[in-house]
This record gives structure tokens, C-alpha cells and sequence, in this order.
């Protein structure tokens, strides 16, 4: 089965390696939490004080040196970023992936 590309036909297997391959390296979720933030126009530290964390504590998240806990993601919806459950999914995400890489690499 082929699909429709702007530019033209992407064969299907194309299509499946790229979808795997993301599947097997997706992004830390402070990489979504930052670009929301830039669209909401909001700095590090108005943001923490709208969801009501420490400006530092968000940081490490939105640099990728800490996860999303249930906690924040429970804070982030209260603010209204989407669901809690959506937060903790791309956390669990990104934590398979880089515990099969760790596994892979061993």
C-alpha cells in the first residue's frame, strides 16, 4: 500500500521504518512542555508559577534532566495542558525507549 506525500507517493515501508524508528527514539516531554510554553508566550518561571512548581524543578524537566511525574502532569492539566494521562504517557514512552536502548547497548 502506497500514501500520498505533499510531493508525491511515500511507499508504505517507508512510511513503517519512520513510524518504527520514532517509535524507538521519542522526545522527552520537556521538549513538548518548552514549545508550549513558547506558544503560550510564557518564560520558565511564569509558567512554574501557573502550574504552582519551582521555576528550577520545571527547568530540569523541560531540559530533560527529570521526567514528568505524576504530580506535574496532574498539575499540568489542572492548568489546562492537556490531560494528565497524556503527560504520563509520552513519560512512559521515553523511559521504554531509552530502557530498551540501555538494554541494546549492553
Amino acid at each position: 500500500m502506497d500514501l500520498y506525500a505533499v510531493d508525491g507517493v511515500v511507499p508504505a515501508e517507508q512510511l513503517e521504518q519512520l513510524a518504527e524508528k520514532i517509535r524507538r527514539n521519542p522526545s522527552h516531554p520537556g521538549r513538548l512542555l518548552a514549545s508550549a510554553c513558547r506558544n503560550k508566550a510564557l518564560d520558565i518561571q511564569e509558567a512554574a508559577e501557573r502550574i504552582g512548581v519551582g521555576g528550577p524543578e520545571l527547568a530540569r524537566v523541560i531540559e530533560g534532566r527529570a521526567p514528568v511525574t505524576p504530580e506535574l502532569a496532574l498539575r499540568m492539566e489542572g492548568a489546562g495542558w492537556s490531560s494528565a494521562e497524556f503527560w504520563m504517557r509520552l513519560q512512559s514512552k521515553y523511559d521504554l525507549a531509552q530502557a530498551r536502548r540501555a538494554r541494546e547497548a549492553a
